[in-house]
């Protein structure tokens, strides 16, 4: 193999190796969050569980919106941590 070919394995192997990260991190954000949101509701973990299924299983109509599920999720993970932190 050519020295551009070796180039070329490297730079897929590199960018395979960061999305793979990139994924871990995202699941452990979201397991975070579960367990945040478990703190904070005082919804079971087997609930919101459940809620995770039902986003997973039903994406979002249009991602790129503000109202994406996604981003509801987020602003109601933040609003909640607020909320929680100050009438602790």
């Amino acid at each position: 193999m050519g020295k551009h070919q070796e180039e070329k394995i490297q730079k897929e192997i590199t960018r395979r190796a960061f999305e793979k990260a990139d994924l871990k991190a995202k699941q452990m954000e979201t397991r975070f969050t579960l367990e945040a949101l478990e703190e904070m509701t005082g919804l079971s973990h087997a609930e919101l569980t459940s809620i995770e299924k039902e986003v997973r299983e039903r994406p979002p109509q249009d991602a790129d919106t503000f109202f994406s599920i996604k981003h509801q999720i987020i602003i109601a993970a933040i609003v909640l941590l607020v909320l929680w932190i100050l009438f602790r």
